[in-house]
């Protein structure tokens, strides 16, 4: 990509250093431009680089080194996972992100099976990125989507559109190697969010030993405070992931299930899930959206009853709009 520079900062140069492309194609000769410490790519085929690609890379869930000129380079990672466990892959090596890019899932062209900007990823995607990142992305990709972000729904606010004079700003384009940069300077859009936090306390005055409580936030978040995290998992988006690794998993409520916290909450009351984690002697229990925005009959259970063996039971909620009737309270 010619002619292309950094805007010039007085006492500081680029704070933001760690990058993730989701769904990011084959790498790019465009990369090489970016003054980042990391660069990571995700995505299920790398499949211009085989050469460079080990058995012990795939099997031991190790990072793709990538280079323009084939050499290995520590700055441009690619994970070839499903977005789902290359997240786990971010998690368990303590990464965290400044830059989220998302231009083209490929719904329409047939390799993507669900979109980015959905609450399920975007909350499992929350520990990996920082209390402020920048979003680079494609506002003409899919009406939904672009909707979805104009919300910003899933537990984060805008704070600026970041402009080409901006320290932080990398042109969008640049995620899209089949245009030509110079007659495509407008392609794109880049903002900078933050995550959104709050909490409110919750009393029934029955359950002074229970902290009960309604968050904004991503239960992933907490996941290390939490003994179960329960989802409401219904869809059926497909995961397609490598074959040769959880051959069992082929959709992403089943990612969800495998792991060891999760509980489905789905066509569950609040009896049941309470009596539940009360069976597994389960203290501290989380739980997200799942009643279609009616909890009448859970704020009526929790204000008849009597005793309750657990620690906390917290609401978490990513849309600013669930979870109505708690704020009522």
């Amino acid at each position: 990509m010619e002619n292309f520079s950094y805007p010039k900062c007085s006492g500081f140069f680029k704070k933001k250093r760690n990058l993730l492309y989701l769904a990011s194609g084959n790498f790019s000769t465009n990369y090489d431009l970016l003054s980042l410490d990391k660069i990571y790519l995700v995505d299920r085929n790398f499949s211009a680089f085989k050469h460079q690609k080990s058995i012990n890379n795939r099997k031991n869930n190790s990072f793709i080194n990538f280079h323009s000129d084939g050499s290995k380079s520590r700055q441009i990672l690619g994970i070839e996972r499903d977005a789902f466990p290359a997240i786990d892959i971010l998690k368990k090596n303590n990464v965290k992100i400044d830059y989220l890019v998302s231009i083209n899932e490929g719904l329409e062209e047939g390799n993507g099976s669900y979109p980015i900007f959905t609450d399920i990823l975007m909350g499992y995607l929350s520990p990996v990125l920082n209390e402020e990142i920048i979003l680079i992305y494609d506002p003409s990709y899919y009406t939904w989507n672009y909707c979805a972000l104009r919300k910003l729904d899933w537990g984060y606010k805008k704070t600026e559109d970041i402009k080409s004079s901006n320290c932080d700003y990398i042109p969008p384009v640049l995620f899209a190697p089949n245009l030509n940069p110079l007659m495509n300077q407008d392609f794109g859009n880049i903002i900078g969010l933050k995550k959104t936090r709050s909490e409110k306390m919750l009393n029934f005055g029955n359950l002074n030993n229970t902290k009960i409580s309604v968050k904004l936030c991503s239960i992933w978040d907490d996941e290390d405070n939490l003994n179960m995290i329960g989802i409401n998992l219904i869809n059926n988006f497909p995961l397609k992931d490598r074959p040769l690794e959880n051959q069992d998993i082929h959709i992403v409520k089943d990612f969800m299930l495998s792991k060891n916290k999760v509980y489905n909450i789905n066509g569950k009351n609040i009896k049941e899930i309470i009596e539940y984690a009360e069976r597994n002697n389960l203290k501290h229990i989380g739980l997200c959206p799942w009643m279609n925005g009616r909890y009448e009959d859970v704020i009526a259970f929790l204000r008849n009853l009597k005793t309750c063996k657990l620690d906390s039971i917290t609401f978490y909620h990513l849309n600013r709009n669930d979870y109505k009737q708690f704020y009522l309270l």
